[in-house]
């Protein structure tokens, strides 16, 4: 599913350009966020931990495995947002780290309509970067990204798929796909929040709501936008996206599973965690409800 790949791939180093001359925040917004389009993470071994994910695991694909260039990524479903694992050539001869590295916001209209909403809400932003053609049959696809600068906890963006209609077929797919066999290994039924380290959590607790269409999007300590994952800032010592916790059917299925596996890592009877050496050291957490 190349689309989902250039997404990330165009996002890597935005040319952020700052509204701080934006005008304040209207009184009557409009919606900004749909939902978190997608999640990803970067690896050196991609295509080994995108293949556990599928395989292993049990989780439904929504685009295999592909290379193009230096860049190459494959995605699964969580049942709500779709898991990218992505690999490409550093600059300066840098490793890649393995880490959780962006989320992609997928915007309530277009890209001109999330500027304009961006700029009235005085939130800082790239300017966007379009990969859009026409196919044969003259129809749009491609996408645009834009940055957000105000959140350097990870790479926050908006991607704004031109074919939208067709990327949420694809994800409906692989997310029926998984509820048929029943969340796969582990039981998943959703990604229920990504986890973002912040050392200083009110200032960013302050960009976030900037993001909010309604003060109810924020609860129990989360930011929620649409059907997908919620956000939950905790206090760090960097900058970083810490982990993600998926929901499961059952704690014990996936406790069985995994402890049959060698896979078991840290846990208690609430939460439990896939070992992180078994995932390159991402931290993952399952919670029954």
């Amino acid at each position: 599913m190349m689309v989902a790949a250039g997404c990330i791939a165009c996002s890597r180093a935005p040319d952020h350009q700052a509204s701080d001359n934006a005008s304040p925040p209207s009184a009557i917004r409009q919606p900004l966020i749909s939902k978190i389009e997608h999640f990803y993470a970067t690896a050196p071994d991609a295509e080994r931990l995108f293949t556990f994910f599928r395989d292993t695991l049990g989780l439904s694909e929504v685009w295999g495995f592909q290379v193009w260039g230096d860049f190459a990524s494959g995605g699964v479903s969580l049942g709500n947002v779709a898991f990218e694992f992505a690999r490409w050539t550093p600059e300066n001869g840098q490793a890649l780290p393995t880490e959780f590295s962006g989320i992609a916001l997928e915007p309530f209209g277009d890209t001109d309509a999330a500027l304009a909403e961006l700029t009235r809400r005085g939130i800082a932003h790239s300017k966007p970067d379009s990969n859009v053609h026409r196919t044969a049959s003259g129809r749009l696809t491609g996408w645009v990204n834009t940055g957000l600068a105000e959140f350097p906890s990870g790479n926050l963006f908006f991607c704004d798929y031109r074919d939208r209609s067709l990327v949420r077929a694809n994800r409906q797919s692989a997310s029926d796909t998984l509820a048929m066999k029943e969340g796969g290994a582990l039981g998943v039924r959703a990604l229920k929040e990504i986890v973002i380290g912040v050392t200083d959590i009110e200032a960013q607790r302050r960009h976030w709501r900037k993001l909010l269409d309604s003060p109810a999007q924020e609860s129990e300590g989360r930011f929620i936008f649409g059907p997908g994952p919620g956000i939950r800032l905790v206090p760090a010592s960097s900058a970083t996206i810490q982990g993600m916790v998926l929901q499961v059917h059952s704690l014990e299925r996936a406790r069985s599973f995994l402890a049959d596996r060698r896979l078991l890592g840290e846990g208690d009877g609430h939460r439990l965690t896939i070992a992180p050496a078994a995932i390159g050291g991402l931290r993952v957490a399952l919670v029954e409800h």
